[in-house]
C-alpha cells in the first residue's frame, strides 16, 4: 500500500512548494504502516473517553406508573427510562458535561408532575448522576455536572476557523447503540432554521440519528467544533445527509454563563430588523448587498439612546461580519448583560459606528460558580439541602443593594428541590418568614424549622413559595 502514499505525496508536492512537508505530516498522522491503510482510529481513540451517554429517567406517581405501557425499567418508584442522548466532557476537573437542552428537557406529552433525572455513562463503564447546572432553550445548550474523578476532557477550538469542505466526524450513541463514529464534511455554515432561536448552525453530511443529540462534532485532529443538535428530514425519520450542529463559538459563550449563573443573561436593545438581500439592496440603493436592515427602533430603549435609527444597515458587530438579521440577533443574544457592542452601519450611504450597552434584565438572579465535585470537602460558602446547593449572593448580583438572600447554584435532577420548581439562579429571601440575609441565617432558619421549610423564592421579578418537609437528615 506504500504506493498509495507515494501518489498522495506526489500530488501534494506538485500543488505547492511546502506540500512535501505536508504530505509527510499527513502520512505520520493518518497512515497506519502496519495495516497499510489511512485511518482516523488514533484520533477517535483519543476522543472516545470524553463522549458520554445520557439516559433520561422519568419519575411519576407510582399509581399512575402502573398503567404505563411500553416503559422500560419500571420499578416501585414509578421510574422508567424514556430516552437517551449523548454529551461530551469539556472540563475534567469540574466534571462538566456539555449536551443539548432538548436532551434534558421534559417532553410535553409526559404527565403533569413528572420529574426527570439523568444517568451519565462513561466509556469505561462507570455511571454517575448528572445534575443540571443550567440550560438555554434559545441555543439548545445545556450543562451537566457529574461527581466523578479521572475524567478525560475533549480539546476545544473556535468553530470560526471552519470552512465548507473541512472533514468532520460525529460521535455519539445513536438508536440505543454503543459509541458510534460517522464521517463527513462541512457542507454549509451559518445556517438558520428558525427565527425563534439563536442559531448559527454548522451543516454537515456526517450521519446522525436519534440519540446522537448532544454528542461532539470534531475536526480531523479530534478537536470539538460543534454539538450535534438536529436532523433536517422533511420526508420522515432518520438521516438524509443534513445534520446541524451548534458551533463552539455559540456553545462555549453560553456555557460560560451557565457555569457562572446557572442561566443566560440577555437584554433587549429595542430593534426589529430584516435581512438585507441583494434584490432589496438594489431596490433601495444600498451600498452593500447584505446586512441587517433596521426596520424599527423602540423609543427610550438602548438602541435609540445610542443613536441607531430605522433604515440603518448594520454590517458589523465588533469583529463579526453581519450578513443577515439572524447574525445581528445572535450577537445581541450572546452578549452578556452589562457588556457593550460596537456596531458599524451605513446611513445615507456613509459608514458610521456607535456602541450599545446591553441592559441588565430586571430581577434576574445570578449564582456563584459551581465548585469542583468529587472526593473533596464541601466549601463553607455552600450549603446543600433538599437536592439543591445554595451560596452567598455574589458581588455582581443585579439585586445587590435591592434585596438580600442566598442563591441556588445547582439543582439535582429528581430531587425534592426540582419537584418544588427550584432552578439555578433563584434567590431565596426568607425561610418560614425569617430573612435569610446570608448562609448563616439561611442555615439557622432551616435548622429551626420543626415540620416544614417554606422558602420565599424570587425569580425574574416574580415571587413563589417552595415548601419542603423537614426530616432528621435535613
Amino acid at each position: 500500500m506504500r504506493h498509495v502514499l507515494n501518489r498522495v505525496a506526489l500530488l501534494l508536492l506538485l500543488s505547492a512548494p511546502s506540500a512535501a512537508a505536508r504530505a509527510d505530516d499527513f502520512a505520520t498522522r493518518y497512515f497506519d504502516e502496519g495495516r497499510g491503510v489511512f485511518s482516523f482510529a488514533k484520533v477517535v481513540d483519543r476522543v472516545l473517553p470524553s463522549v458520554v451517554q445520557i439516559t433520561i429517567i422519568a419519575t411519576s406517581d407510582p399509581a399512575k406508573a402502573k398503567t404505563a405501557r411500553g416503559a422500560h425499567n419500571d420499578d416501585q418508584k414509578g421510574e422508567r427510562t424514556i430516552g437517551t442522548g449523548s454529551g461530551v466532557i469539556i472540563d475534567a476537573q469540574k466534571g462538566y458535561v456539555l449536551t443539548n437542552n432538548h436532551v434534558v428537557t421534559a417532553d410535553d406529552n409526559l404527565p403533569a408532575g413528572t420529574r426527570l433525572r439523568f444517568k451519565v455513562g462513561l466509556r469505561d463503564g462507570r455511571e454517575f448522576p448528572g445534575d443540571v447546572v443550567g440550560r438555554d432553550e434559545l441555543t439548545d445548550v445545556a450543562l451537566l455536572r457529574i461527581p466523578a474523578e479521572d475524567l478525560a476532557a475533549i480539546d476545544i477550538i473556535d468553530s470560526g476557523s471552519l470552512e465548507v469542505g473541512d472533514l468532520v466526524l460525529a460521535i455519539g450513541y445513536p438508536l440505543g447503540l454503543d459509541q458510534t463514529v460517522t464521517m463527513g464534511v462541512v457542507s454549509g455554515l451559518r445556517r438558520h432554521l428558525s427565527d425563534k432561536s439563536l442559531q448559527d448552525f454548522i451543516q454537515t453530511d456526517a450521519a446522525v440519528n436519534h440519540g446522537n443529540s448532544g454528542g461532539p462534532l470534531i475536526d480531523s485532529r479530534g478537536r470539538l467544533v460543534g454539538l450535534n443538535s438536529s436532523i433536517a428530514n422533511p420526508y420522515g425519520e432518520g438521516n438524509i445527509g443534513l445534520n446541524f450542529a451548534v458551533p463552539t463559538r455559540i456553545a462555549m459563550e453560553v456555557t460560560a454563563q451557565l457555569a457562572r449563573y446557572g442561566t443566560v443573561h440577555r437584554g433587549r436593545i429595542g430593534i426589529a430588523a430584516e435581512d438585507l438581500t441583494p434584490p432589496l439592496a438594489k431596490a433601495i440603493g444600498a451600498p452593500v448587498p447584505r446586512g441587517a436592515l433596521i426596520r424599527e427602533v423602540e423609543p427610550d430603549m438602548p438602541a435609540a439612546q445610542a443613536g441607531l435609527r430605522a433604515d440603518d444597515i448594520v454590517i458589523r458587530a465588533g469583529e463579526s461580519e453581519i450578513l443577515s438579521a439572524a447574525d445581528l440577533r445572535n450577537i445581541i443574544g450572546l452578549t452578556e448583560t452589562g457588556e457593550s457592542i460596537a456596531l458599524s452601519f451605513y446611513r445615507d450611504g456613509r459608514e458610521q459606528s456607535l456602541t450599545i450597552t446591553i441592559p441588565a434584565a430586571a430581577g434576574v438572579a445570578t449564582a456563584a460558580p459551581p465548585q469542583k465535585p468529587g472526593k473533596t470537602e464541601r466549601k463553607t460558602d455552600e450549603v446543600s439541602l433538599f437536592g439543591a446547593t445554595f451560596a452567598e449572593m455574589p458581588p455582581d448580583h443585579p439585586l445587590r443593594g435591592k434585596a438580600e438572600g442566598v442563591v441556588v447554584i445547582v439543582v439535582s435532577a429528581g430531587s425534592p428541590a426540582e419537584a418544588q420548581g427550584l432552578k439555578p439562579g433563584d434567590l431565596v429571601e426568607s425561610v418560614n418568614k425569617k430573612p435569610t440575609r446570608d448562609l448563616a441565617a439561611f442555615q439557622e432558619a432551616v435548622g429551626g424549622a420543626a415540620e416544614a421549610v417554606a422558602m420565599r423564592v424570587v425569580r425574574g421579578g416574580t415571587v413563589r413559595i417552595a415548601v419542603f418537609a423537614r426530616t432528621k437528615n435535613g
